[in-house]
């Protein structure tokens, strides 16, 4: 099932296009703001200062 399928994905984006593509797809969306200012990448799920942070309980958190 295509729909189940999108469901589990998750995105990882560092620009706020890609936060809204990842969104508009119903995907869950996980923010990297190293080069775009955190406040345009508020509509992803989750949002990161750097891809430092990136850790399997954040995108656990994406996913809930």
């Amino acid at each position: 099932n295509a729909v189940a399928r999108k469901h589990s994905l998750i995105v990882i984006e560092d620009s706020a296009q890609g936060v809204t593509a990842g969104k508009a797809a119903g995907m869950r969306v996980v923010a990297i703001a190293h080069r775009t200012p955190q406040k345009l990448l508020s509509a992803a799920d989750v949002v990161l200062e750097d891809h430092d942070q990136l850790e399997t309980s954040v995108l656990e958190r994406a996913c809930n």
